[in-house]
Parts: structure tokens; sequence; C-alpha cells
């Protein structure tokens, strides 16, 4: 494009590459080793696509961030641009997730101490109005593009559809005086349902990515993880997270308790923002956990069989046990 300055094309390309991570990291999330997706479809020609191992699809997305992370401003305001700490930030989710515990903990402590993001006292205004000072990048919805959450979420006496519920061991899961339950679940009567996406009405609520509370507890996890590990420093980032919540700060001292209470906090503080299923399946708990998880199998989804009808590469091959 020649009306754009070098400068302006780099800050595009690295809003393109961040959401292009994004996407691969989303989708190696779900499925496995996917296509890696870098050049251009024009016409038919270039359809077909084997699936690249979970390494290398890790490698680009890893890549693609780094750019982004090097030519986008850093600006906390915008928070349905990609900046440079929304690649930041996702780098230290995708290095937790990969198993690089040191870059994730330099990734997340970047965010934390540079970003220019604060942790709101009030958990229930994180989800009140949009582009709060905690959220670090989110998807806009308006009455004109609307999400559908709270209408697959509300109940039917409420003009829902109520598709996806709480579980009852999610209700159990928060203690007494932890505020995050009176704002992330209502009640009709005694029928449970999520509300901390609750404009049914318009589907105008912005859908939260990434946000500040989740740099504390991979802070705390990828610490947790280092030989030598500062149990202080786990728990002094696990108490900021309850405190906030009203809780009093942790009594557990041990790694692997610590470690424990991590997932939980993780449970409680990200319920209904899509984290869950992912925390279970990259600890390699979910088999542990989740009653209908009965093989390794389950912990990815089928290959679409439209993919698999239309996608003529050899390599586009379904996982195993469908």
């Amino acid at each position: 494009m020649a009306d754009m300055t070098e400068t302006e094309k780099s800050e595009a390309l690295g809003e393109l590459y961040f959401i292009r991570a994004l996407n691969h990291f989303n989708l190696m999330n779900y499925f496995g080793a996917i296509p890696i997706k870098i050049d251009p479809t024009v016409g038919v020609g270039n359809l077909d696509a084997g699936r690249d191992p979970v390494g290398d699809v890790y490698d680009q997305i890893f890549t693609d961030l780094t750019y982004a992370g090097e030519h986008l401003a850093a600006s906390a305001s915008n928070k349905t641009r990609a900046s440079k700490y929304a690649a930041i930030g996702l780098m230290a989710r995708v290095a937790l997730y990969k198993g690089n515990y040191d870059l994730a903990y330099e990734k997340a402590n970047d965010v934390i101490v540079n970003g220019g993001y604060t942790l709101l006292d009030n958990y229930g205004n994180i989800f009140a109005a949009d582009a709060c000072a905690e959220s670090i990048f989110e998807i806009d919805f308006t009455e004109v593009d609307r999400n559908r959450i709270a209408e697959y979420n509300f109940p039917k006496s409420l003009n829902g559809r109520r598709e996806v519920a709480p579980d009852a061991s999610l209700l159990s899961a928060y203690e007494t005086g932890d505020v995050r339950k009176g704002y992330s679940i209502a009640y009709d009567g005694t029928l449970a349902y999520a509300n901390k996406y609750n404009d049914l009405s318009k589907g105008a609520d912005n859908i939260i990515v990434i946000r500040l509370a989740e740099m504390y507890l991979i802070r705390a996890e990828a610490e947790a993880h280092k030989t030598g590990a500062n149990i202080s420093a786990i728990q002094d980032d696990i108490n900021v997270i309850r405190t906030r919540a009203g809780l009093p700060p942790t009594a557990v001292s041990t790694i692997d308790g610590l470690l424990t209470a991590i997932e939980k906090e993780r449970r409680v503080e990200f319920a209904f923002e899509g984290q869950r299923w992912f925390d279970l399946v990259r600890t390699g708990r979910a088999m542990e956990v989740l009653p209908h998880v009965t093989n390794i199998n389950k912990t990815l989804f089928p290959i679409p069989s439209d993919e698999l009808l239309t996608n003529n590469s050899p390599d586009m091959k379904q996982n195993p046990g469908y």
C-alpha cells in the first residue's frame, strides 16, 4: 500500500499477526496439530493443507507475537485493538501452555509492571462496562454486531435458551464470602445461570479475552514450576486475587498445594471466560477431574467432517478415537 509509511505498515502487520497468533493458538488447543496458515488465500489454488506438528504451530505463534510486541504501541486505552502488552500478555499465556515457565513469568511480569493496567477493587466492575482498566484485550460487540452469550446462558423464563449452565461442582467451588460468585452466577428461583455477560436485549457486551488478573496467576504458576521457587512470591500473587474476592490469604505453603490452589483460583476467577477446559487439558488433569473424559483422545475435538471431505491433503487426518 503505497500511501502507508513503514511504521504504519508495521503497526498494521502487528495487529494482524496478533490476531493470527490468537487464532492459531485457539485452534491448536481445540484440535491439536493444525495447518499453519501464513499465506493469503487467492482463488482456490491453495486450499488443501495438511496438519503441522504442534511444536511448529507454537513456533509460528511465538514468531507472530514477538513481531506484534515489537511493533505495536504500548497503549492500555483501546481494548479492542491489539497492543504491545496484549501481545506480551498472550505470549505469557502461550508460554505457560507450552511449559516454558521462565518465558511465561517474564512476559506476565512485564505486563504487570509496565503495562499500565490496574486491578479493579470491585470484581463486578470488570463486567459492568466495556473497556475497564483491568482489561487488556477484548472483542468488540454492538447492538448491530451482537453476541449471543446471554441468550445461551439465561433461563427460558427470562427469554434465554439456557443451553449452557453452571455445573454443581462449580457452584460449590466458591468459598464462603467469595464475592465473585454473586457477580458470576445468578438464580431464577433455584435455577442457576451464568451472569457475567448479561446484555440479553442487545448482545452488546464486549467479551474479555485477556485481563490483568490472569497475569498474576500466570506469574504465580510459572514461579511454582521453577527450581527453588519463591513460596512467598507465589502466595503474594494468589493473595492479590483472593483479597479482591473478599477472601483471607492462602494458608497453603507447599508447591503441590499452591499449584492446586492456583488451579482453583483460576476456576472461580475466570468462570465462564473460556479458561477451565484448557487448564485441565494442559495440566493433564482433565481425565482425573471430568467424569466424561474417559480417555486421552477426548481432550481434543474431532476434525469437522466438512474439513475432511473438502481438504484433499493426505496429511489432513482425523484425530484418534473419532
